[in-house]
């Protein structure tokens, strides 16, 4: 097996594990603790999640998405949220879907705010 270290960055394989990935690591270790820190469940894939995500490779559903989701992602959103908080959005102008909340509030962002606008960050934040 290939040494791949060895050709990697020096400072690379040096950097320690990020902040959030050893705090999360630190609250597995606690008894009784509900985890709300890198968002992964503590649950394995459903079978029928892992049976559509093969038909959608064998339709060829392989390729990049629409930057905003598929509509078909955006419609389900949308009729959840009308079923589920009597909340009625157009899936064609009013959904965006994204790759987590991160890039969400990105993108929120950086549509409202300019250049010299000042922002107030209250504390805690999520950490990134």
């Amino acid at each position: 097996m290939v040494d791949l270290e060895k050709h990697m960055k020096k400072g690379l394989v040096e950097r320690p594990t990020g902040a959030i990935l050893a705090f999360a690591d630190y609250t597995s270790k606690m008894p009784n603790m509900i985890k709300f820190t890198v968002g992964e469940p503590d649950f394995n894939t459903p079978e029928h999640i892992k049976k559509a995500a093969e038909k959608s490779i064998e339709d060829n559903h392989s390729h990049y998405a629409p930057s905003n989701g598929t509509l078909g992602l955006r419609k389900a959103a949308s009729n959840f949220l009308a079923k589920k908080y009597d909340q009625h959005y157009d899936p064609e102008t009013e959904i965006v879907a994204t790759n987590g909340v991160t890039e969400s509030i990105y993108d929120m962002l950086t549509a409202v705010l300019n250049p010299g606008d000042v922002m107030v960050i209250p504390t805690p934040i999520f950490p990134v």
